[in-house]
């Protein structure tokens, strides 16, 4: 069983979600908080995760809106991942030739 609720989330979208990519903020000082994840994919969509200790409850926010949610479960938080990737590829321009 994974340490931090975190790794399950990092291997699921790893998993379900092979386009997107996920980084842990990187911090200069071992005293800083790294509790921040990066879920970027094509044109410049990203989800921020931040929990300080990894575990849940995460905050979580997207580039495909303004509004920040808290995320209690693993369900939970893949159902959100999978609704900002649909509100940001909606609002996309679509090529005609493809």
């Amino acid at each position: 069983m994974p340490d931090h609720d975190i790794q399950l989330i990092v291997t699921r979208v790893a998993s379900e979600y092979p386009q997107l990519q996920i980084s842990q903020l990187k911090v200069s000082h071992p005293a800083d908080d790294a509790g921040l994840w990066f879920i970027t994919g094509p044109d410049g969509f990203e989800i921020q995760i931040e929990s300080s200790t990894g575990d849940f409850p995460f905050l979580m926010e997207s580039s495909a809106h303004s509004e920040r949610h808290n995320i209690g479960d693993i369900d939970a938080t893949l159902a959100a991942i999978a609704r900002e990737l649909a509100i940001w590829e909606r609002r996309q321009p679509h090529d005609p030739a493809g």
